[in-house]
């Protein structure tokens, strides 16, 4: 799915393209910030071909996040968009961005999601040793659900978050963000 550029005051998402496959390939090699994601093993070739996939897919969307002078700092997007229950999945989030950058990121997607897609829940699948991303989450609203297999075999927290729930969140987040300094 390809969807319009979404900009705040720290960074910018877009629609990964073919010219983010060595970024992408790159982020996913970092080992710290690998240990906590689906492993995968994409040559070029292939990880080119899965972002144009991205893109042409009409339940999903990966994107970039970029500081607002365009360097690329990490990824994010939703899956299994399932138009009948108005239900999408998150994830594809990793990212070198500084605190204040990445919650915005989030805050940008979740924005889009909620706000402009009008989606009534957003789901997410975190590995339970991954504390940071639980606690991040927890603060956008979302509620741990249960624990469940994910797609790849391994054992995964799903957590769900509610639009009225994530517009209460939003507004402490907006306000926390809005006391950082550019």
């Amino acid at each position: 799915m390809i969807i319009e550029a979404m900009k705040g005051n720290w960074v910018c998402l877009r629609c990964a393209d073919k010219e983010d496959v060595d970024f992408t390939l790159a982020i996913r090699d970092d080992v710290e910030k690998n240990r906590f994601l689906t492993k995968f093993h994409n040559t070029k070739a292939e990880q080119a071909a899965w972002i144009e996939q991205q893109r042409l897919a009409v339940d999903s969307c990966f994107l970039v996040i970029e500081n607002l002078a365009g360097k690329p700092l990490g990824t994010i997007g939703f899956c299994n968009f399932d138009f009948v229950n108005n239900i999408c999945e998150c994830g594809h989030y990793v990212s070198w961005g500084m605190p204040m950058e990445n919650v915005e990121a989030n805050l940008l997607m979740l924005d889009y999601l909620f706000n402009v897609s009008k989606i009534s829940k957003s789901y997410i699948y975190v590995y339970p040793e991954n504390k940071q991303v639980v606690s991040l989450n927890q603060r956008f609203g979302y509620k741990f659900v249960k624990e469940e297999t994910m797609g790849n075999g391994d054992l995964g927290l799903r957590f769900e978050l509610e639009s009225e729930q994530y517009n209460v969140q939003r507004k402490k987040i907006v306000a926390l963000l809005d006391t950082i300094k550019k």
